[in-house]
């Protein structure tokens, strides 16, 4: 993962106009990944760093506090980058409703960076098929990212 998050600032050096900057959000699956980010790769930089899933103990019996995507999302927000979102279900749950809040009939761009979305689609992903995972798997086969 450290690895992946030293690419992703490669890449937005390289692709994130200096003006844009300040309005791209980069969203980390969890956020103790974010205070690593910044602390490392992201240390200095102007980008917005951010988490898709907040886990805790709490989480693995039921038990959470439901943040809405859109709630996190700022109005200049233009560009949202999701670095690797793949090894909870969670994750990519949270990324489809991104997607649906954020992205869908705007101009923003959404870029998932390393998101592996073929163990989605070949089912290695899914052991066993229930209602939150037949959901992904049906965001993952329809989802438009734009650029």
């Amino acid at each position: 993962m450290t690895g992946s998050m030293l690419l992703i600032r490669e890449f937005c050096d390289r692709f994130v106009p200096a003006e844009k900057a300040t309005r791209t959000r980069i969203f980390f699956p969890e956020a103790n990944e974010v205070s690593f980010a910044r602390q490392s790769a992201f240390e200095g930089c102007s980008l917005k760093l951010d988490y898709l899933t907040k886990p805790s103990l709490f989480e693995d019996f039921g038990f959470t506090t439901k943040v809405k995507m859109s709630d996190r999302v700022r109005p200049e927000d233009e560009i949202f980058l999701v670095a690797y979102p793949y090894f909870n279900v969670n994750e990519m749950l949270v990324v489809e409703e991104l997607y649906k809040e954020a992205i869908v009939s705007t101009d923003r761009k959404l870029i998932i960076f390393n998101g592996e979305l073929d163990r989605i689609r070949s089912g290695l992903l899914v052991t066993f098929l229930n209602k939150r995972e037949a959901a992904l798997m049906m965001f993952e086969n329809s989802m438009l990212v734009k650029f």
